[in-house]
């Protein structure tokens, strides 16, 4: 595995929406790439897209709250299906710990697991009954309900559409569990580390 440019989800996840305009999500991964290119340049690194399947680029999303690609949003192995835990994990780059922005509309975005089986689209999908603090997150299949909606929120955060009227429900890394195991759920936006994500493209090679 070769480690590629990390970047703030809130960048990727713009330029994935086309930045507010009606980009095509083909035109918007060039944007992205063009940007990744640019910013690596001038690092003097190379990026690389991690895969591209059918115009999606699939990322590792990895949590601030500990130290870079240490610890990335996984779908549980034994677990992939409806209702499958998504987790903490040590990143490692397996196709569990790989996700798209899936059927970009407007301002929110869906994110599909690379581990989906064939035939099926599993997507990250807060439970919609347990919408609050703690709420459960897992995976299920697509539907494009309110709660498998994301938005780019705060200081690189992942904002859950169906969060009630006065609330910001978003992609939370349970602060007591920043391991392997560690609960992902819903949790009030406060802005904390275990809230911001970071992304990073990944490819297989020498």
């Amino acid at each position: 595995m070769r480690r590629r440019l990390a970047v703030p989800v809130l960048a990727v996840l713009l330029l994935a929406l086309g930045a507010g305009g009606g980009t095509s999500a083909s035109a918007a991964s060039a944007s992205s790439a063009e940007l990744a290119d640019r910013f690596a340049a001038s690092m003097g690194l190379h990026a690389v897209p991690v895969a591209v399947e059918a115009d999606l680029t699939y990322y590792l999303f990895f949590t601030r709250a500990a130290g870079s690609l240490d610890f990335c949003l996984d779908a549980k192995a034994q677990t992939i299906g409806n209702g499958g835990i998504v987790q903490l994990w040590t990143c490692n780059g397996g196709n569990q710990q790989q996700w798209a922005f899936y059927r970009n509309v407007g301002t929110y975005t869906y994110l599909k697991n690379r581990a989906s089986p064939a035939g099926r689209t599993l997507v990250l999908d807060a439970k919609a009954q347990t919408i609050g603090n703690g709420g459960t997150i897992q995976l299920w299949d697509y539907n494009g309900q309110a709660q498998q909606r994301w938005a780019p929120y705060g200081n690189d955060a992942l904002r859950n559409v169906a969060s009630p009227a006065g609330h910001n429900y978003v992609l939370d890394a349970k602060a007591q569990e920043i391991r392997d195991g560690g609960k992902i759920q819903l949790w009030e936006y406060n802005g904390g580390p275990q809230q911001q994500w970071d992304t990073v493209q990944w490819d297989v090679g020498p």
